[in-house]
């Protein structure tokens, strides 16, 4: 399937786009930035992308478009601040590697949209070593997603159902109604830290996180539980949050039993290790 690399940003103007180095130097793609309008002219200097300027803010409304606008079937949406690891062993073997080529990469993304998997992503470096196979499905993603735009706009969900945790919503809401997602292992996202400068950072408070968490809980209550959590990895006033605990694969097992018109369900690995 023919993909569309994205890399929506905003408010970072000042600082290194680490994603998009990775893209230019371990690719053959144009990636394309979608910013606000007023930092356009800021990456029409760079080399080597495309820029779109989005009419919305706020990383839901802003994925939506991006989905609504893709002028291809095949969608990746990487966020501005991520580096990749590869495994030498697909399996795990004890260690990662940083990518000399992310091509490989790229055409997994393209063969597992073409496999019937509708949604999915790449894995963090945290947790990576969890997982002792290339892939596993029906698990959380975040930072780095991937979607056959034409099958997500057919279910009428939307990534602006919620101002934070629209990502969530969007894999439950597809898991919940028996599309399987399929998470990439073999490779991996590193980050500087969540909560940096610009970004979500600009308008997620502790209220607003708050109060998403409450929602997601009451869209999906059977799956959804709502915990108070510190982390190192979050800054400032977010490293000790209302959060969610989700059951990804209990919400899976429940879509599973769905029938969808049309739809052959790909063969699934559920398999944790």
């Amino acid at each position: 399937m023919d993909l569309t690399v994205f890399v929506p940003t905003r408010g970072r103007t000042k600082f290194e786009h680490i994603t998009l180095n990775e893209l230019r130097r371990f690719t053959d793609v144009t990636p394309v930035v979608v910013c606000p309008p007023s930092e356009a002219l800021h990456y029409r200097h760079e080399q080597r992308v495309d820029v779109w300027a989005s009419p919305v803010e706020g990383i839901g409304p802003v994925r939506q478009w991006i989905l609504e606008q893709s002028p291809t079937r095949g969608v990746l949406m990487l966020d501005d601040d991520l580096y990749f690891s590869h495994r030498p062993d697909p399996n795990y073997g004890g260690k990662l590697e940083r990518v000399t080529d992310l091509r490989p990469l790229l055409a997994r993304v393209s063969d597992t949209l073409d496999a019937g998997f509708i949604h999915g992503g790449i894995s963090a470096r945290q947790g990576n070593q969890n997982i002792g196979y290339p892939h596993t499905d029906c698990i959380r993603v975040n930072n780095a997603h991937f979607f056959d735009r034409d099958a997500f706009a057919a279910q009428k969900t939307r990534f602006d159902a919620l101002p934070v945790m629209e990502d969530f919503y969007v894999t439950l809401s597809l898991l919940t109604h028996g599309y399987p997602n399929r998470v990439i292992y073999e490779w991996c996202w590193s980050q500087r830290g969540s909560g940096f400068k610009g970004g979500c950072s600009l308008y997620r408070t502790p209220e607003v996180q708050a109060t998403a968490a409450e929602a997601l809980h009451m869209m999906f209550p059977d799956f959804v539980k709502v915990v108070e959590k510190t982390s190192d990895s979050q800054a400032g006033v977010m490293a000790a949050r209302t959060d969610v605990n989700i059951a990804w694969l209990k919400a899976w097992e429940r879509g599973r039993l769905m029938v969808t018109p049309g739809y052959t369900r790909p063969t699934v690995n559920t398999e944790r290790k």
